[in-house]
């Protein structure tokens, strides 16, 4: 049936956007919003987007367990994530991780980096499930019935919301860039002067 049908395409559309995937996770659920505004399925594609949603961010939370102090290791990460970086980040998330992951989610653009994040500082699998529902359980339902309410225009909410996505992506390239050039321009400095002192 294609009740059924848009079931199962959103919720691996879901699982689909915690492993990596062009569509960000909110607008899967501003599409279940409407399609429950078409009349094409039932508020109940709430509980089932929420499940969807949890289960999606167990896979950033499961790849920085596994493979996140690698990846932190990376010649590239290891710019940003010194040791003493690295140190500090562990300490915070020993303190606020739980708030950290539930503000987090919160967050479309910076959501699989916190999570993963999350996973590589090892925190508490019970804890993480925890936070990611409570904060799951507010963000689902509230663009859900964004998506419904505003399923009339729902061409120029996803339009606004794809230019915010490709802006914050264009300038955290930029400020990657600057960054780098900064510490490259630091470093030639400092290696200049402590010349110039021999």
């Amino acid at each position: 049936q294609p009740e059924t049908m848009i079931y199962i395409f959103l919720f691996l559309g879901l699982l689909l956007s915690g492993i990596w995937s062009p569509v960000p996770e909110d607008f899967l659920h501003l599409a279940a919003g409407y399609f429950v505004y078409k009349g094409k399925v039932s508020f109940y594609i709430i509980p089932v987007m929420l499940i969807g949603a949890v289960a999606s961010d167990m896979f950033p939370y499961m790849g920085g367990r596994i493979w996140g102090i690698r990846i932190l290791r990376w010649r590239l990460i290891r710019r940003f994530f010194t040791r003493k970086r690295l140190h500090k980040a562990r300490i915070f998330m020993h303190k606020h991780g739980s708030y950290t992951v539930f503000f987090g989610r919160f967050m479309m653009w910076l959501r699989p980096l916190l999570l993963l994040l999350a996973g590589a500082m090892r925190m508490k699998l019970s804890k993480y499930l925890l936070y990611v529902t409570m904060s799951a359980a507010i963000s689902v339902p509230v663009t859900i019935f964004a998506g419904y309410l505003f399923g009339s225009q729902i061409d120029l909410v996803v339009r606004i919301i794809s230019r915010i996505h490709y802006a914050f992506w264009i300038l955290a390239a930029l400020a990657v860039m600057v960054f780098v050039l900064f510490r490259k321009k630091i470093f030639k400095l400092k290696k200049g002067g402590g010349q110039n002192g021999n």
